[in-house]
């Protein structure tokens, strides 16, 4: 599941939004990845370099690689990771 904000990641509860979201949903488990790039938004036709981007603002590989993604799951917790292809 991916979330996009406009909060800073380190301001995030994590674990908090994992179990709104989870409620929400009505979900046992859920794999979260919350985002914060105001280009993070829609499909890109270019899924090999990354997943999702505005269209009309594509990000370079370089520049995708610089940004970070809090990653949510049941067995290791929330934590703020480097982005990866």
């Amino acid at each position: 599941m991916f979330v996009v904000t406009d909060t800073a990641l380190d301001k995030i509860d994590g674990n908090e939004l994992m179990t709104k979201v989870k409620d929400v949903l009505g979900f046992k488990a859920v794999l979260l990845f919350v985002r914060n790039d105001p280009w993070f938004y829609g499909y890109s036709y270019d899924i090999g370099t990354y997943m999702f981007t505005n269209s009309h603002n594509r990000v370079t590989p370089e520049e995708y690689l610089k940004t970070k993604t809090m990653r949510c799951d049941g067995a290791y917790g929330c934590r703020i990771v480097r982005s990866r292809e």
